[in-house]
């Protein structure tokens, strides 16, 4: 009986020690462990430091009358192990910064309510340019004016990742470019663009 109540004893400080272990605490960003891959902290780095570049720039030269641009994020390229790294933990944080300081407004194409939007806007103007077409068969000098589109961007902006790892010895080592460019649309040329590393080691 003895023996029987030690080891629920035992079996019941255990299941105690090891649930409190294991229980999850908020940490402060700058405290979250290094691992071998990309870690929100090194993203969050990369992302402020690409988006300060931008700025100085000046490249975003072509700006609307309110005197912002417009940017569309346009193209991821993964080319590393990470096949679960999320490209809007560097995007957002670019869109943030160019957004509070009134440099670039960041065109919202993949939300459902624009998309209807410009849905309707294209029904209306094909049914617009369908009456002018009858008004000038039967000599009407009368037009109809469309209704004014969404301001289309000026700029996009891309992001590719590149792994390059190795072990020497015991030590395995592996460093990550992060490519990001910003293209003028209507001339498809490279308006700004930079690199950053960020190099990890496990021994």
């Amino acid at each position: 009986m003895r023996r029987h109540f030690c080891l629920s004893t035992l079996l019941v400080t255990s299941f105690f020690l090891v649930g409190c272990a294991s229980k999850p605490k908020q940490v402060a960003f700058s405290e979250m462990q290094t691992s071998m891959g990309l870690d929100p902290r090194d993203v969050a780095d990369v992302a402020g430091q690409m988006a300060e570049s931008i700025l100085a720039s000046n490249a975003l030269r072509i700006r609307g009358s309110d005197g912002r641009a417009i940017i569309a994020f346009s193209t991821f390229r993964n080319n590393t192990s990470l096949e679960q790294f999320d490209p809007n933990l560097l995007f957002n944080r670019v869109s943030v910064i160019l957004n509070r300081t009134g440099t670039a407004y960041v065109h919202g194409s993949h939300d459902p309510l624009v998309g209807r939007h410009q849905e309707q806007l294209a029904a209306a103007n094909r049914q617009i340019e369908a009456e002018n077409e009858l008004l000038e068969f039967t000599g009407s000098k009368r037009r109809i004016p469309k209704y004014r589109s969404q301001d289309t961007p000026q700029y996009s902006l891309g992001i590719e990742l590149i792994e390059s790892s190795s072990q020497v010895g015991k030590t395995v080592q592996a460093a990550y470019q992060i490519h990001m460019t910003v293209v003028e649309v209507s001339r498809g040329v490279v308006a700004w663009e930079d690199l950053r590393d960020v190099a990890k080691r496990y021994r």
